[in-house]
Formats: structure tokens, sequence, C-alpha cells
């Protein structure tokens, strides 16, 4: 019986893989169109958005970003992990965004692949283009999109019978019973966070990827203080006081959490 339920499993798998999606877009596939903006900053917010969404970045170009994010899957990870697998990191999810620069901005055009053995020479890649993949994947760069050019009627719930609007990536949503807008925080008060931060030394270094590296980590349940805020990038950074550390925390880190304002 283990057999077959794990041939089923495979079956099950390789057939969502390899079922491909369509979305009304130009391509069928995900995309997005963002106007009067360059590479470089759909880029840099990529970056900043998937980090601090717990994505892995692997690789970025001028037209390009990679990242994954582990598999918790038990089952995927038993039937796809080999001894090839030398990290002892099990398998992989994967996205790729690929950018296209023209006359008037920036295409996104974005992918997801299932990876086991990564980084060995017995890499294995499925493409993950079902439907339900594609959807994910385009409301992944419709995020990133606006971060870069917000939406002006995007809706601010502030009514106590209903959960804020924002969501992170895996669905969660801002739910904390006094409804605090990440986008205004306010200078001089002092918030608790409900999961790990990275705390930036500057909001502009040249290699995004060496500021992630350069970063510290701020606890679960870390008390920081506001001192002040700006836009970079259309991406808002809060320059905050972590005990006897200051530093600059991307507000995207901030999506998903239940912040909780202290007295």
């Amino acid at each position: 019986m283990k057999i077959i339920g794990t041939i089923l499993l495979i079956l099950l798998f390789v057939g969502c893989a390899s079922t491909v999606g369509h979305l009304q877009t130009p391509s069928g596939r995900p995309e997005i169109f963002i106007q009067e903006t360059t590479s470089e900053d759909v880029t840099n917010t990529c970056v900043s958005f998937l980090t601090a969404n717990g994505w892995r970045i692997e690789q970025t170009t001028d037209y390009m970003v990679q990242a994954i994010l582990p598999c918790k899957n038990t089952a995927m990870n038993f039937l796809y992990s080999t001894r090839h697998d030398r990290s002892g990191e099990g398998t992989w999810w994967r996205i790729i965004i690929t950018l296209v620069r023209e006359s008037k901005g920036v295409r996104m055009y974005g992918e997801q692949q299932f990876v086991s053995n990564r980084g060995t020479s017995f890499e294995n890649r499925i493409p993950f283009n079902n439907q339900k993949a594609y959807e994910n994947t385009q409301n992944i760069l419709k995020r990133i999109s606006q971060e870069i050019h917000p939406l002006e009627d995007e809706p601010q719930v502030r009514n106590k019978n209903l959960e804020p609007y924002r969501m992170s990536l895996n669905g969660e949503r801002n739910s904390q019973k006094s409804f605090i807008d990440l986008s205004d925080l306010k200078t001089g008060a002092s918030y608790r966070l409900s999961r790990e931060t990275l705390l930036m030394p500057e909001s502009e270094l040249p290699d995004s990827l060496q500021t992630i590296k350069n970063a510290k980590k701020i606890p679960d349940g870390g008390i920081i203080t506001i001192i002040s805020r700006k836009k970079r990038a259309g991406i808002l950074w809060y320059y905050i006081r972590y005990f006897g550390s200051t530093g600059w925390i991307n507000s995207m880190a901030l999506v998903g959490q239940s912040l909780e304002k202290e007295k």
C-alpha cells in the first residue's frame, strides 16, 4: 500500500506540473508591464520584496532575479531528495523573474520551478506551470508592481469587524486586534515585532545582496523605535533604533507581522 501511495503521489505531482495553465495576459503566462520605471528599480524592488517574504536570493543581473524558498512538504522531500543532495537542505521552490526593457517601462515575466539536488551536477528542475502556480506567480508580480507604483485606490480597511487588507505572500493576514498601518508607523513610537526582521546598515548601498549580507537580525519580539522614514525606488524604509543599534527596516519586511504598539 505504501508503494502504491508513493506512486500516486508522484503521478499527481507530475500531472499538476505538466498541465500548463493559461492567464489573460499577452503571452498567456505570468507577466506584467510597469510604466515609467527602470530595470534597476525593478530589480531592487524584486530583491527587497522576495527577501522580506522569506525567499533566498540566488542570483541577480540587470535582466533577471532568481530566488528560492524551502519546500516544507515532507513527502516531496523524501521522494525527490537523493544521495546527490550533499547540502541536506531537501527540495526547493524557485522563482525566476525576467525583465525586458521597453520604450515606456519594464515588462516582468515570472516562472516557478521545483528543484532537487540544488547546486550539484545532478540538479533537477521541474517547471511548475499549472494554473494555480501561474496565478500565484502573477500575484507576486502584481505585488512587486504595486510597490513601485502603489494603487491610489488601494483600500485602507479600518473597520474593526474586518481584517486589514494587506496580506503576506503565503496568504497570512495582518490581523492584530488594533490595526496598525504598516505604511504609517509613527515617529517616536515603539513597536514589538512578531518575527525575525533584518536591520540594514543603510537603505542605499549599491549592491542589494551585499546589504542583505551585512544586515543584523532583530529577533522575534524585539522592540523597535521609529526615528524617521523615507522612500527609495517606491519602497518605504524606516530608520529605527533597537537597543544600542540603529539602522533601516524595509517596510515590506513588516508585511504579515502582527505588530504591537508599546505604551
